[in-house]
This record gives structure tokens, C-alpha cells and sequence, in this order.
């Protein structure tokens, strides 16, 4: 053992031996950093987001609620000529899935990555939406659908309008709950479809990853209003 890697351990047994005799205590819950905001401002940072993320070269459609999702899934999917998608188990997705047939979709859990890698596009949840840089957060459980933002062309996120968050302090606060429950997985912030621009200067959409980011925000109408649903 080195000599510093030794003093480490030293160090650590000395506060261990101090600590001995003291009770366990539980981590308090973490305060959050900004208030939720009210109804009347979702719309406001619904904007904001759509915006951001247009700058991004994504894309975000507005559905007026979670049933008028699974239609307004199905006409983009035939728009955009996706036939084969991968998809992350959750019930939101699920839901979404509700006028696609069963044999032009698979669960990206458990499947090989050249399968994903073949998919037109895949389907995930947000887990949260940070209205000031168009971001979406999302948290993954296992392999295969760690893979669904990075390997088809094409990336459709399903999120609600509750799930919007001004900034980031915001967004992160279920991630820090999900590390205290024990879950485990990946935790991803996506901003926009992959770009670089490390040749010549020039932007290029898809260079390692999704070429196209489609959020698909329930919860508003395609004016901007925020849905009584």
C-alpha cells in the first residue's frame, strides 16, 4: 500500500472508531431550489421550451391531452414514414401506443442493439422537461433502452405539460429521489438531435446520435393554451 493510499485508510479509521457509538441518522429530503410553478404559467414555460429546442433543430407537437395522444402518435409515425419502432416499457408509452399495431413496435429492453440500431425511431418518457434550455431528462433501467436516444434516426419523446421545470435544479429533483429509493439505471439530460460541427465549422444534424428530436407535450392545444384535461 502507498503511502498515501495508507494515510486514506488511516484517516477513514479514525472517523469510523469516532463515529462508533452514534446513532444512524436519515438523510433529509432535499429541499427544493424553485417552487413549482403555478397553472397559470405552464403555458408560458411550454413556449419556452418549444423554443429552445427549436433553436436546437427539434421539434415539439402539441396535444391537447394524454387521449388524443395515441392518434396523434399514429398520424406521425405514418407522416414520417416510421414503421419500425423501439420503444421504452413505461405507461406512458404504452398508452401512446394505443392505435399502433402490434407488429410495427418492440421493447427495446432485451433486444439486440443492431435490432434498435434498425428501428425507424424510438419512443421514450420524459421524466422531466427544463423549459430554459429545451431539455428533456430522462432515466433508463437497462440496457436496451439506454440505447433508444442514441442509436435510431429518429427520437420521439412522450411528456406531459405537469413535467415542465423552469431550470435545472428543478428537473434533477426526481433523480435525486430515485438514487435515494435504491433504483438503479442512467440518467440522461437531451438536448436537441446529435450535431457537430467539428468539420469545417459546419453543422451536422445526426452525427452521433438521433438526427431528429420530436417531443410530443400532452396537456396543450395548438394554439398554447394549457387544456382544461
Amino acid at each position: 500500500m502507498s503511502d498515501s493510499n495508507a494515510a486514506r485508510a488511516a484517516i477513514l479509521d479514525a472517523i469510523k472508531q469516532a463515529l462508533r457509538d452514534e446513532p444512524e441518522r436519515a438523510l433529509p429530503a432535499p429541499a427544493p431550489v424553485f417552487a413549482d410553478p403555478p397553472v397559470t404559467e405552464r403555458a408560458q414555460l411550454a413556449q419556452t421550451f418549444a423554443r429552445e429546442l427549436g433553436a436546437l433543430k427539434g421539434e415539439t407537437i402539441f396535444v391537447r391531452g394524454a387521449a388524443f395522444m395515441p392518434r396523434a402518435l399514429g398520424v406521425l409515425l405514418t407522416q414520417r414514414g416510421f414503421n419500425i419502432v423501439a420503444v421504452q416499457n413505461s405507461t406512458r408509452v404504452s398508452a401512446a401506443l394505443g392505435n399502433i399495431a402490434g407488429d410495427r413496435f418492440f421493447q427495446a429492453a432485451g433486444a439486440s442493439k443492431e435490432r434498435i440500431a434498425a428501428a425507424d425511431c424510438g419512443i421514450i418518457e420524459a421524466d422531466a422537461l427544463l423549459a430554459d434550455t429545451g431539455s428533456v431528462v430522462a432515466m433508463f433501467t437497462n440496457r436496451g433502452e439506454r440505447l433508444l436516444p442514441y442509436l435510431p434516426p429518429a427520437c420521439i419523446v412522450i411528456a406531459d405539460v405537469k413535467q415542465l421545470k423552469p431550470h435545472m435544479d428543478d428537473g434533477i429533483a426526481g433523480l435525486y429521489a430515485a438514487a435515494r429509493e435504491g433504483r438503479h439505471g442512467e440518467a440522461v439530460i437531451i438536448t436537441g438531435p446529435s450535431r457537430s460541427a467539428d468539420i469545417e465549422k459546419v453543422l451536422v444534424l445526426g452525427a452521433h446520435g438521433p438526427s431528429q428530436m420530436i417531443v410530443m407535450l400532452a396537456g396543450v392545444s395548438e394554439s398554447g393554451e394549457i387544456s382544461a384535461e
